[in-house]
Order: structure tokens, then sequence, then C-alpha cells
């Protein structure tokens, strides 16, 4: 299975001293697994090059993980790859969907 994950920052909020160790982690598993993957911290990528990246992958699976200060954010990603690998199963991580509803 090919798997795309990214990390959502915004340059307005993000420290640069946070790595996305979250979804390293669950890269390393999958590729230990077989399964072929990249990882993106938004931070540090241009958004064309990353909507270009995901184009070219045409991963079966994207992941995503934010804080709740990146939730538009996040979708506005996820729509830019919906247009590019529309078969693609979203999925989403992170402090903002794990947070029980009402919180």
């Amino acid at each position: 299975m090919k798997v795309f994950l990214i990390y959502v920052r915004s340059q307005k909020i993000s420290s640069t001293s946070v790595m996305p160790l979250g979804i390293l982690y669950i890269g390393g598993l999958l590729e230990q697994e077989g399964h072929e993957v990249q990882v993106i911290d938004t931070l540090y990528e241009e958004t064309e090059s990353v909507v270009d990246r995901v184009r070219q992958f045409q991963p079966d699976l994207v992941g995503f993980s934010f804080l709740t200060t990146e939730y538009k954010l996040t979708q506005m990603w996820r729509e830019r790859f919906a247009d590019v690998c529309p078969d693609a199963i979203f999925i989403a991580g992170g402090a903002h969907m794990s947070s029980p509803a009402g919180d």
C-alpha cells in the first residue's frame, strides 16, 4: 500500500522545535511492514510542491496529523489532495481528532 503522511502546520503559529514524531513512528512501522511511505511536514514545503508529490505518488491512503489550530488548513490540504488522488482514503489523527466531542 502507498501511504502519504502529512503533518499540517502553519508558519504563523508553529514552532520549528517540534518534530512530527507521531507520523514518523507510524511511517517507520508501515515501512517495516513493506508499505511505501512518504512523510511531509508542511512547515518546510511549498503547497504546490506537496500537491505535485501527491499527484506523482498517487497514494492509496493519506493520513493527516494536526492540532486544533490547524483544522481549517487541514481541510484545505484535504480538498487539494482529493482533486489529484480521488481514489485515496483520507484519515486524520493528532490532538484535535483525539479529543472527546465537546472538549
